[in-house]
């Protein structure tokens, strides 16, 4: 028997949708209840289901089975359409969740989040269950077995505050405290995500201070910042900026920081491109294989370039450089590795014995005849190599 329009499009209710599907299509209370809480979370009205029939996929963004909206397409289909008072937007917006154990920035983002998917729904009626359901199942178990929310007269803020009171972390602030002076800077991670990691894990510590009885959690939070800080140029223009004006608000560490790690991004990456071109080219200028290969790896090489790691700057070589102090096996001068040495292997080429020694008594003979004085009472020998 068809639907009379009038009546169907006066549904609204929670209680309205459930008596229509128990009555009208006879489904088990379970799933009749599942349909009415899902349609009233997004104030989805008798109206709107019969101008959304029209559209292919309209019923199963409600979580609606095939066969049921087959069997609602087949009671509909002599209802003339009326105006729809709301429509849910195409773009759907996922379903915020909040679960157990979170810190306040996780519940204030959750909020947020919240608050973004009730505007976007227009969810005004039933709100406090639509947020029910935000929970993790955990968490709506806790909520209804502790805070017994039998009352229907429960509304958005009460279980807001529900909700806050169930999800937050019991852990002891001094705990919090503790992992809080342990954060630093990791290797891959950015100024931006070491930030909101510390500002994450102080919104559990309840700094505050007692002289003034205000929260200290941006200045606990600012110093650890920039302690924590692993690049030293950025760590130095922070300790700089923070001498000259003290109490520097964090958004503009954060900006001066942000700017300073994209400049050295950008340029690491101009300079290994420009030397990558000029060392190709001067090796071009020279038929030697090995010092063509020499060429290539001082430019091209990305780290210390006296010892190869990544894990110190120029700056600070001679406190974490192990290369610092110890001599080359290669060419004989202090503080680099053979390893990094940019002259040729002298071990690697026998063959360049003769020329090397010839240069070298070369050399002091010149240095014997432009000054006689020196070359008083020297005495040398000529010594070629068997090698070749």
């Amino acid at each position: 028997m068809a639907l009379r329009a009038s009546n169907f499009t006066a549904i609204s209710t929670q209680k309205q949708w459930l008596k229509f599907f128990l009555d009208e299509l006879s489904l088990s209370p379970e799933i009749a209840q599942g349909y009415a809480e899902e349609l009233t979370s997004q104030n989805i009205t008798g109206s709107n289901i019969i101008v959304g029939l029209t559209e292919p996929g309209f019923l199963s963004q409600f979580n609606i089975s095939i066969g049921h909206q087959l069997e609602l397409k087949t009671r509909f289909r002599n209802i003339e359409s009326t105006p729809a008072t709301h429509r849910p937007p195409n773009n759907k917006v996922p379903t915020p969740v909040v679960r157990m154990d979170i810190s306040q920035v996780e519940f204030d983002q959750f909020r947020f989040e919240w608050d973004r998917y009730k505007e976007h729904y227009n969810i005004t009626a039933n709100a406090a269950t639509s947020l029910f359901f935000c929970c993790s199942e955990e968490v709506r178990t806790h909520i209804r077995i502790v805070q017994c929310p039998e009352n229907s007269s429960w509304t958005e803020e009460i279980m807001m505050d529900a909700i806050k009171q169930t999800v937050l972390s019991k852990v002891s602030s001094i705990v919090h405290r503790k992992q809080f002076m342990e954060l630093k800077q990791e290797s891959n991670e950015s100024v931006q995500k070491f930030l909101q990691k510390l500002q994450a894990k102080a919104s559990c510590c309840k700094f505050s201070c007692r002289m003034y009885n205000n929260s200290s959690s941006e200045e606990r939070v600012r110093e650890k910042f920039i302690l924590g800080l692993k690049d030293n140029i950025i760590q130095r223009s922070a300790l700089k900026t923070e001498s000259i004006t003290p109490d520097t608000p964090l958004s503009k560490l954060l900006a001066e920081a942000l700017t300073l790690e994209q400049t050295t991004k950008d340029q690491q990456s101009i300079s290994t491109t420009s030397a990558i071109e000029n060392g190709v080219f001067e090796a071009s200028l020279n038929d030697d294989d090995e010092v063509n290969a020499v060429k290539m790896r001082k430019y091209t090489r990305t780290g210390c370039t006296h010892c190869g790691k990544n894990d110190h700057s120029s700056q600070d070589r001679q406190e974490k450089c192990p290369a610092w102090g110890k001599k080359c096996n290669n060419c004989g001068i202090p503080n680099h590795f053979q390893s990094a040495c940019l002259k040729p292997n002298r071990k690697t080429r026998p063959g360049n014995t003769k020329f090397v020694q010839f240069a070298e008594i070369l050399f002091i003979i010149l240095v014997d005849f432009i000054n006689p004085i020196a070359s008083e009472g020297r005495t040398f020998g000529i010594w070629i190599s068997s090698n070749n």
